[in-house]
């Protein structure tokens, strides 16, 4: 705790302080934890405690069981999820995410009027998701991001609440993952781009989705987010060895990509196939300059009138 400049506790004085900071990851939404701490002054010593108060924010994803790591990171990923694929121009830290410990309470928290209005689209979107994505087809990333999720939701008992109300606005049981699904592969826009996009990333998981599947997937990272991504038929075999080496492969991605509201391209993995992977390892500065410094001179030869062309487009 950093030192106080003036006593601003006298005996027996309570405060209330809150520590941010985030949720497992670097999310660039930047979600975040609040944790609540009581401090008082006792013989002009301040003394802390961690609270596990109850946390309110303008939507809540509520579980019926205590906050764990997984837990914790689950809602995360989904909040971020969201924001980031329906919400891609809000300002970083404008929208929040503060957890109570039990049982488990996840809250988003706006500051400003584009958060504000973002949340309540959410709102409205989990009160009537069919309704919402009809009067707003961008909606319809919000709509996928819940079905990625809904299976871990629906077996934990989640639902989702507003302070204001004295019942869920939705419940996600079976039905709702089951419905939730289907809206989200009924109002799939088409694919803004496709082709072959290498992404950089470790493969974290390979297997298949469930007993059921009949095809294997591979986690991966793609911008920021992991998504299992089907791998092409027989081609299984390399993805299974990358994961027991936890290095970083080079990994050929049959994408499909699609734009969200503001023009921005956001991955399609459901659309979207893994073909086949390489090694690859960083090359240091020095190694680059050495690659650089044995190309035929000639290959240069134009590169000033690129730079200057580059430099007036921006004039």
């Amino acid at each position: 705790m950093a030192a106080l400049s003036r006593p601003i506790l006298t005996k027996n004085d309570l405060a209330v302080l809150v520590h941010r900071a985030p949720v497992l990851g670097p999310f660039p939404s930047a979600p975040v934890v609040q944790i609540t701490w009581r401090v008082k002054a006792v013989h002009g010593t301040l003394h802390t405690v961690a609270m596990a108060g109850h946390q309110k924010g303008s939507i809540q994803l509520r579980l019926p069981v205590a906050s764990t790591p997984e837990r914790v990171l689950l809602a995360a990923s989904l909040f971020d999820r969201i924001v980031k694929t329906a919400y891609p121009s809000l300002p970083s830290g404008t929208i929040t995410m503060v957890v109570s410990n039990l049982n488990m309470t996840a809250g988003l928290r706006h500051y400003g009027t584009p958060a504000r209005k973002a949340i309540d689209r959410l709102i409205q979107f989990v009160i009537d998701p069919e309704t919402e994505t009809a009067r707003h087809p961008d909606s319809w990333s919000i709509a996928d991001a819940f079905s990625d999720f809904a299976d871990d939701l629906a077996s934990l008992g989640a639902e989702m609440w507003t302070p204001k109300r004295k019942k869920p606005i939705a419940v996600f049981g079976p039905t709702f993952a089951m419905e939730i699904k289907r809206l989200a592969r009924e109002k799939k826009p088409a694919p803004a781009l496709r082709g072959t996009t290498i992404v950089y990333s470790a493969i974290y998981k390979v297997g298949r989705a469930s007993e059921k599947s009949r095809y294997e997937t591979a986690r991966i990272e793609v911008d920021g987010q992991t998504y299992d991504v089907q791998i092409r038929a027989s081609k299984s075999g390399p993805f299974y060895d990358a994961a027991k080496s936890k290095k970083v492969f080079s990994v050929h991605v049959d994408a499909a990509w699609l734009r969200a509201a503001d023009g921005r391209l956001f991955f399609d993995k459901s659309r979207s196939r893994l073909t086949h992977i390489e090694s690859w390892s960083p090359i240091t500065g020095a190694n680059l300059m050495q690659e650089l410094d044995a190309l035929p001179p000639d290959m240069f030869a134009d590169f000033d009138y690129l730079i200057d062309d580059e430099l007036e487009s921006h004039q």
